[in-house]
């Protein structure tokens, strides 16, 4: 790596401290609020949606604000960095009951108590240094939004998914207000208002969304979330259900309420005069271990349906059954229609008007009317959730419809949104059914809102609390004496615990106070290094000084470097390799292990440090190592991509119709055809004559040839298809190009050779490029030159990728090498279903250059209109 030279840089070096990184962060954030940062963009590249679930307006940020912004801003950064399209917004949940009682409290309209909170916010998000795409942002107050909630809602209506009835409600007398479940406490009191929560019987407005309840459940299978947030969508959907085991003799059938309730089963129980009395044990689908199976001395309740005997001890998940799963059978759904009314001011207008001359009439542009409330005139107006929001983000200045179907098309579904836990199961739940709904209205094929869900921990403060009261004490009420933390009062000796930032705990951190403190980048890498996303973070002012010292440090090697005088290379390879490995896994979709990336800069910038007194001739030496095991590195990883066929195992038995036609691939290409290329070679050797081997060719091989190749080409689609099934089709144009193109190449690979032997090295890469590219399209649905482009892009990892095909050609006698590589295409088409569409690494390479300007040329001359 080179560091160019700053002569500002010498004179201030010295002066280095705290408060030279605000004057540098501040010299920064003007310049990118004149000139935002600059990214290439690669055309090829997998669009990136990135997006936080977005703030309440409440007027200040807290630290977990600062925790959830700065996991969406580092995940937009990095993909950004690698050249993909991101889209990285933000709004504001701008609706609410905080905002109505703030109002009417402060005698003023909830809307400018709104806005001016949101001005406020937006500040301190500024502070942050936090690239959001604003020109994307959505508030949910605002006209421009929320008639198209109304829009949604009288859609919903006209398809009979709407619904007004009676029904008992949770009654908050002080708030005025319906409450969800979960908004009362275990107490019966309301979450907010602290109010002791009444039953009664109201008229209520319900979107019928258990009319999606198995498209909903099934739709759970296919996500990648986190196993504990699908399992409480999943129970919120299904109240019971039946296993249903096949053994000997017959079937098994256990009743169970909650799927995870496997982790606690000790045995299973069956009735006396259940038929199978004898069974043993059966395999637990949880942990796949063998669970004993018992002859109740009692009689159950059902002869035939066994329960499970729980235990307090939680067994380990395995991810991956020893045997197919038992098939599950619902007995009862727990999911009720999802009632939308709150009988408040401050929320979107329901778009419906009573009235006693013409009975109920539709209405899109029921306004807002400002100060106070229109309750009285209009008893229906209430607060619909804004689970649509996500899908606004993508077009928010169309004022025509919610958003473009291109556009949804295009950035949906949301590659990875953040967001705390306590929304897993309602709002993640009525996202997805509003999907469903648009999808259908709006005419696009997307079903799942978010593909990628990261849920992050809560921060969490140390609370101190009266040990005789139980009263929490504010700051002021306590002093510190030596590592000890007393009360002031009584020299009582308080009780700590770490609770959930709150007002009401007096455990809160101003984050706008440690900006103005230490800067925007030591808070969020103190927030980014502290703990994984997932965990829950345990903050405590003291640990930021880490961060500090690093920045600090990162500010004096700079200096260093800057005075050197032979401006060479500063270089420590087995960092650089390790960085680049370390961030690639950090960032993995499946892990987002933020805080290693944080770890591994720091073990970077140490190693930078300690390579500056090494020799001009020894950084040299290392950096030619270096470039080696990059080239290495990427090739590993394309070949390790495919020999990773364990991960076809859950796809077996998950599909056994994938496994059949798995089988039958394997048969045709190692037996039927391999098995009649040994048997052939075997003749020729004991029948040498000229006139032998042409009688055997004519009538042996050459039909058997042709007619394997033509199942392969088969096999192949099918098996793409059960993997990742499609619509897609090429172009008659397009699949002319395509077998020119194809013949065109492999005539160059053979042709080499012919040229010079020493050519022959060549016919390697060549062919593991292009069975690559034939190998990966079945899942890129896009057009032939963006498929190559993609393989240009990354021609290392798709050289590994495509290498053991290639090989079985060069490695083994033409026919012989005919059927092993065809054994190792079918294994590629296979395993191309789990290779993602990887952006670029920066560097193009033309493998087929001179195949494409050839096949151009075919075109033009013989194929011209």
């Amino acid at each position: 790596m080179r560091f160019s030279k700053c002569a500002w840089f010498s004179t201030v070096k010295r002066c280095i401290s705290p408060q030279y990184i605000l004057e540098m962060e501040g010299k920064w954030k003007g310049r990118w609020s004149m000139r935002p940062e600059e990214y290439h963009v690669n055309a090829t590249a997998a669009k990136k949606y990135i997006l936080a679930m977005f703030p309440y307006p409440s007027g200040n940020l807290h630290i977990g604000h600062v925790r959830v912004y700065a996991i969406s801003d580092a995940l937009s950064r990095y993909q950004r960095l690698l050249g993909a399209p991101v889209l990285h917004p933000i709004g504001w949940d701008a609706f609410g009951l905080p905002a109505e009682n703030a109002a009417i409290e402060r005698a003023i309209p909830p809307a400018e108590w709104t806005r001016a909170n949101i001005k406020q916010m937006r500040s301190q998000l500024d502070s942050l240094s936090l690239r959001f795409d604003w020109d994307h942002a959505v508030t949910t107050c605002e006209p421009e939004y929320y008639r198209w909630t109304q829009w949604l809602f009288l859609r919903l209506m006209k398809k009979g998914l709407v619904e007004r009835r009676e029904a008992e409600v949770n009654w908050d007398p002080v708030d005025e207000t319906v409450l969800a479940n979960e908004q009362v406490d275990s107490n019966g009191c309301s979450w907010r208002s602290g109010a002791k929560v009444e039953k009664r019987m109201l008229r209520q407005w319900f979107l019928k969304i258990t009319k999606y309840q198995d498209d909903l459940l099934k739709g759970l299978e296919g996500l990648e979330w986190p196993r504990a947030v699908k399992d409480m969508q999943r129970h919120w959907i299904v109240a019971s259900g039946e296993y249903r085991f096949t053994i000997e003799g017959g079937s098994l059938v256990v009743a169970l309420k909650r799927s995870d309730d496997w982790r606690l089963a000790e045995s299973i129980l069956i009735d006396p005069k259940h038929p199978n009395r004898a069974i043993g044990s059966i395999i637990n689908p949880a942990t796949s271990q063998p669970i004993p199976v018992v002859v109740s001395t009692e009689s159950l309740k059902d002869p035939m349906v066994a329960q499970v005997v729980l235990g307090k001890k939680q067994a380990k998940l395995n991810p991956l059954p020893a045997q197919p799963p038992p098939e599950f059978v619902i007995t009862e759904y727990r999911l009720r229609d999802w009632l939308i009314s709150r009988q408040r001011y401050w929320g979107t207008p329901i778009p419906i008007i009573h009235c006693a001359t013409c009975g109920v009439t539709m209405h899109l542009d029921v306004p807002m009317l400002g100060k106070g409330s229109p309750l009285a005139q209009h008893p229906s107006w209430s607060a619909p959730c804004p689970s649509w929001y996500f899908a606004r983000h993508v077009d928010p200045q169309n004022d025509k419809m919610p958003a473009d179907p291109s556009k949804l098309r295009q950035w949906l579904p949301v590659d990875a949104y953040i967001g705390g836990i306590e929304h897993a199961i309602l709002h993640l739940l009525y996202a997805r059914f509003m999907t469903r709904f648009m999808a259908e209205e709006l005419g696009f094929e997307q079903a799942e809102p978010f593909a990628g869900l990261i849920t992050q921990g809560l921060v969490e403060g140390k609370t101190y609390q009266c040990p005789a009261t139980g009263r929490y004490l504010k700051p002021e009420e306590l002093r510190q004496e030596g590592k000890k933390v007393i009360i002031t009062e009584t020299g009582a000796l308080p009780l700590e615990t770490w609770d959930k930032m709150s007002k009401s705990k007096y455990n809160g951190v101003d984050p706008v106070g440690l900006v103005s403190q230490y800067g925007a980048d030591v808070l969020r890498l103190c927030v980014m290094f502290k703990a994984p996303p997932e965990v829950a973070l345990q903050w405590n002012t003291r640990d930021i000084a880490g961060p500090q010292r690093w920045i600090l440090r990162l500010l004096t090697l700079a200096g260093k470097i800057m005075d050197r005088s032979d401006n060479a290379a500063i270089g420590c390879p087995r960092s650089e390799a390790s960085l680049v490995a370390s961030m690639e896994y950090a960032y993995d979709p499946a892990r987002h292990r933020l805080n290693l990336a944080v770890s591994n800069l720091m073990t970077l910038s140490n190693d930078i440090e300690k390579s500056l007194d090494a020799s001009p001739t020894t950084l040299r030496t290392a950096m030619k190592a270096l470039a080696l095991d990059n080239v290495m590195r990427r090739i590993l990883a394309g070949l390790s991509d495919f020999l990773a066929w364990h991960r076809l195992v859950p796809l077996f038995i998950k599909d056994r119709d994938l496994l059949v036609l798995f089988l039958r691939f394997l048969f045709l290409n190692g037996v039927l055809y391999l098995g009649t290329v040994s048997l052939l070679l075997s003749l020729l050797t004991r029948h040498p004559t000229n006139f032998f081997r042409l009688v055997v060719l004519l009538l042996w091989f050459l039909p058997i040839y042709p007619l394997c190749f033509m199942l392969n080409e088969r096999l192949y689609t099918l098996l793409a298809a059960h993997l990742h099934p499609s619509d897609h089709h090429a172009r008659p144009a397009e699949q002319l190009y395509r077998a020119i193109f194809l013949g065109i190449h492999l005539a160059l690979i053979y042709g080499l050779p012919a040229i010079s032997s020493k050519l022959y090295v060549l016919t390697v890469p060549m062919g593991a490029w292009v069975y690559a590219l034939y190998a990966c399209e079945y899942y890129w649905h896009a057009t032939f030159s963006v498929r190559v482009a993609r393989i240009e892009d990354n021609a290392l990892y798709f050289l590994g990728f495509g290498l053991m095909p290639a090989l079985a050609m060069a490695l083994f006698r033409p026919l012989v090498g005919l059927g092993v590589s065809s054994l190792a295409f079918g294994m590629a088409v296979l395993m191309a279903f789990f290779v993602p569409i990887r952006p670029s690494n920066g560097l193009r390479v033309p493998i087929f250059k001179a195949t494409g300007l050839i096949a151009d040329t075919a075109i033009r001359l013989f194929f011209r209109k």
